[in-house]
């Protein structure tokens, strides 16, 4: 009984260590994954031509603002003046009719000053939308751009994959061939360097092979470069061939 107490105690003891080691082992360590490239919160051209668009109805809009507030300024001042010009006058009828053509001036220059503004918003309006519609454009031309150069790498990369297929064919046919006439001959010596004259054709015939694909692969990607370049800068997504 009281070895079995002593091991209870001795248990007792070590869980509150047990239990911060499994605590520890199952903290989360895993490091968070790198960022990838191209995932910025930089704006894409498309975003940006877009937003200069936006800028440029903004732009529009306050010269339009401006004009509206000095026109309306003068106005005022104007009909202040005229007021007090009016109130100045010691005929009544007169001084009435005064005050008539002081307010009735105002609001000739008020609605002037808002048709004005209406124009102008209108003309922004009207800009801005021509802007977009040019933006879409533009991206739909750069997309179409970028499917033909795209088009134009993996033929280039399909004909390219197609002369390797024909070229080790032919040196698996020659390589065949060769066996074949060196295992015809009697004597030993003379098959042996048959046989290896054989092999050693077909290994630099799939090396030249292996070459022509990889300097085809690498013109391929050079003019696939130069293509996406031309198609301008609204073209963002890198195209990459595989097979």
């Amino acid at each position: 009984m009281k070895k079995f107490i002593g091991a209870l105690a001795v248990v007792v003891m070590l869980m509150p260590g047990a239990a911060a080691f499994a605590n520890e082992g199952g903290e989360n360590t895993t490091p968070p994954p790198p960022k990838v490239e191209g995932q910025s919160n930089t704006a894409k051209p498309a975003d940006a031509c877009m937003r200069a668009a936006n800028q440029k109805r903004e732009a529009a809009m306050k010269e339009a603002k401006n004009v509206y507030e000095a026109a309306m300024k003068a106005a005022k001042e104007k009909f202040e003046a005229a007021k007090a010009a009016a109130e100045a006058l010691t005929d009544q009828d007169a001084r009435e009719l005064a005050m008539e053509a002081a307010r009735n001036a105002l609001e000739d220059a008020q609605v002037a000053a808002q048709a004005v503004m209406r124009t102008a918003r209108r003309a922004a309006d009207h800009q801005m939308l021509l802007d977009r519609q040019a933006c879409r454009a533009a991206q739909k031309a750069a997309q179409a751009c970028l499917k033909t150069a795209t088009d134009k790498m993996k033929t280039a990369m399909q004909t390219a994959e197609g002369a390797y297929k024909t070229s080790m064919q032919a040196a698996k046919t020659a390589l065949e061939a060769a066996k074949a006439a060196a295992e015809a001959l009697t004597d030993e010596d003379a098959r042996e360097a048959a046989m290896m004259a054989a092999q050693d054709a077909f290994d630099d015939a799939m090396a030249a092979a292996q070459n022509t694909m990889r300097l085809a692969r690498r013109a391929a990607e050079n003019q696939m470069r130069l293509d996406r370049k031309a198609c301008g800068p609204l073209v963002a997504a890198r195209a990459t061939y595989k097979r």
